[in-house]
């Protein structure tokens, strides 16, 4: 990180691939990871080309929590459009679809505990 920080722990991996084809253009985001303050990162590919890894969302309010089952968690946030998002969205489509910060999702998830 540019910062000087250390990098965050990411508490989500996941493998989960989704395309969006419209008018020939194919968006894939793939390889998603949240850290454990809520933000969430994925790989994104467009007609095949990739843009490496953006920081799809701000995560505001992000909450983590145990489950009643000790094998869960829960995660909770208000999610936003980051700038890197809205910047890649709006230059492929050569015009404003969405704007930095705009809240985009509510999350309420329960993901399995992973031991390493």
């Amino acid at each position: 990180m540019d910062d000087g920080q250390e990098p965050p722990d990411f508490a989500l991996l996941g493998g989960v691939s989704v395309s969006y084809p419209q008018d020939g253009l194919f968006i894939e985001f793939t390889q998603f990871r949240e850290d454990t303050i809520g933000n969430l990162f994925a790989q994104v590919t467009v007609n095949g080309k990739s843009m490496g890894e953006i920081h799809l969302v701000i995560a505001i309010g992000a909450h983590f929590a145990p489950s009643p089952d000790r094998t869960q968690f829960i995660i909770t946030a208000k999610l936003q459009v980051s700038a890197a998002l809205a910047q890649a969205v709006n230059t492929l489509f050569n015009t404003t679809v969405l704007t930095p910060n705009e809240q985009i999702a509510t999350e309420d998830l329960i993901a399995d505990v992973l031991n390493f």
